[in-house]
């Protein structure tokens, strides 16, 4: 049996601190990607607490209709701004609820 083909990507991220205490400070993030053809999975963490998503491919393609995007166009923007930190682009947490953090990024 062949295993799906798979790419990693390892990308370290300075984004704003939460605190209002700690203006212009900076959290360091590490994510670890693993890009599939139509999925990926992500593992993050900040050394001290980690989080994982395992996107199906069901979700992928949920979120890629949002977009207007078919599934690999959309693997492929994920990839690019969650594998390697683009210029010009902000990065953050937002809170997902329940105790979980999202990691969001929009393009300046």
């Amino acid at each position: 049996m062949e295993s799906e083909s798979h790419r990693h990507t390892c990308l370290k991220l300075e984004i704003p601190s939460r605190g209002e205490q700690e203006p212009g400070h900076f959290e360091r993030i590490f994510v670890k990607g693993t890009w599939f053809t139509s999925r990926f999975d992500l593992s993050i963490t900040n050394g001290l607490d980690a989080w994982t998503c395992s996107a199906s491919e069901e979700e992928i393609q949920e979120r890629a209709s949002q977009w207007d995007q078919p599934v690999p166009e959309y693997i492929e923007m994920a990839e690019k701004y969650l594998g390697f930190q683009q210029s010009g682009s902000v990065y953050g947490f937002s809170d997902a609820g329940s105790g979980h953090r999202r990691v969001r990024f929009f393009s300046k």
